[in-house]
């Protein structure tokens, strides 16, 4: 069975992450990908992406936000989809959070810490490295039968 790919890239700015779902949805549509592993994917790539630019650009100039961008790239081999996010800005590792504490954030003592744990357990395999100056971000949904 054939390998299918789609990559686009999108600009570092907030504004992007609707046109992300947009073009996520289209194409895992098209592949066939069911209902509720699709919603999978799309809130775990919504949380990833939403990641990339309210961290990893949130010291970043406008010149910086304005040159850089999102590469995205999504693959399907029969029951695997892979998605895989790249960037250039500040590193940062999933694995170096904790998981989020539900009584403190009730108290009000810490805010958000959802998004990482979120994409852990709505994905199957999350892995993260930083190479030549860019973040790569991989996920992987092995889908239901």
């Amino acid at each position: 069975m054939a390998i299918q790919m789609i990559r686009e890239t999108f600009g570092v700015d907030i504004q992007e992450i609707p046109r992300i779902k947009v073009f996520l949805e289209k194409n895992l549509v098209q592949w066939g990908v069911r209902e509720n592993d699709l919603y999978d994917i799309l809130l775990a790539c919504d949380e990833a992406a939403t990641n990339i630019v309210m961290h990893a650009y949130r010291h970043a100039d406008e010149a910086k936000k304005n040159s850089d961008s999102i590469m995205l790239t999504v693959k399907k081999k029969r029951n695997v989809v892979e998605v895989i996010l790249k960037d250039e800005g500040e590193s940062f590792d999933p694995d170096s959070t904790p998981a989020p504490d539900m009584k403190l954030n009730l108290a009000g003592l810490r805010k958000g810490g959802f998004g990482v744990y979120l994409m852990k357990s709505l994905m199957n395999r999350i892995r993260y490295r930083c190479q030549d100056g860019r973040n790569i971000t991989v996920m992987l949904k092995v889908l239901s039968s």
